[in-house]
């Protein structure tokens, strides 16, 4: 390589001109091309797109349970919160609503433990009481299942116990007619529920003579994606 550049440089004045712009010509034209190359193939971005798009969907949901752990933090403090999947859902019957999470005995799930939701506005949402047990998750039936009965109260005072009958949850037992389109809560004074635990909102149905009081919640339960357990300290 030396002896080549020291050929050139010893060549006479007028080869040396065109023989540099020769080298530079070419030189540029490689340029061009390589400037044109990807640098790297259609398939490898594909496959960066997907584990981007993946990385933040998982992202978004350790900062959405993070908001809610923020949220449950002050309900209760006997309770230690476990975040779970949802990995089952449905039953055999209309009148029978359940779903499996993935938290069990050996995490110190009982019988009886809550289950709940976090929602931005409203703080926790009760989707339900743990009834089986096994080691690495639980089966858990939900507000709207024919053999779940509650304890709420509602902000005016009105306190009573939650049930579902013909499709629909009822106040029944009250101690006072709720307002319509107030909050209910769960009361605490039944069952190992916490109290605090949003239900859902009351309104005032008419039939005839008759008024019933039904709960509607903000979301259908048995359709969240994942839940908090309750485990007692």
């Amino acid at each position: 390589m030396v002896s080549a550049a020291v050929s050139v440089y010893l060549l006479p004045e007028r080869f040396v001109g065109p023989l540099m712009r020769r080298v530079s010509a070419v030189a540029a034209r490689f340029l061009t091309v390589a400037g044109r190359l990807p640098a790297q193939s259609p398939d490898h971005s594909c496959r960066l797109k997907a584990e981007i798009a993946k990385l933040r969907m998982k992202l978004a949901t350790v900062e959405k349970a993070e908001q809610m752990l923020g949220l449950l933090s002050g309900i209760d403090d006997r309770w230690r919160w476990l975040p779970a999947r949802v990995v089952l859902r449905g039953d055999a019957s209309d009148l029978r609503r359940s779903i499996i999470v993935t938290v069990g005995s050996r995490m110190g799930v009982d019988v009886g433990a809550p289950v709940v939701w976090g929602d931005p506005e409203h703080g926790a949402v009760l989707v339900g009481v743990v009834r089986q047990v096994y080691g690495w998750a639980s089966r858990a039936v939900v507000v709207g299942d024919v053999g779940l009965s509650v304890a709420v109260e509602t902000p005016s005072g009105a306190s009573g116990l939650l049930s579902p009958r013909n499709g629909a949850l009822l106040l029944r037992y009250l101690t006072k007619q709720p307002k319509d389109g107030e909050s209910v809560l769960t009361s605490g004074r039944l069952g190992r529920l916490p109290a605090g635990l949003l239900v859902g909102t009351v309104h005032a149905v008419k039939n005839g003579d008759e008024v019933r009081f039904v709960v509607r919640p903000p979301f259908r339960p048995e359709e969240v994606p994942f839940v908090f357990v309750g485990v007692v300290q």
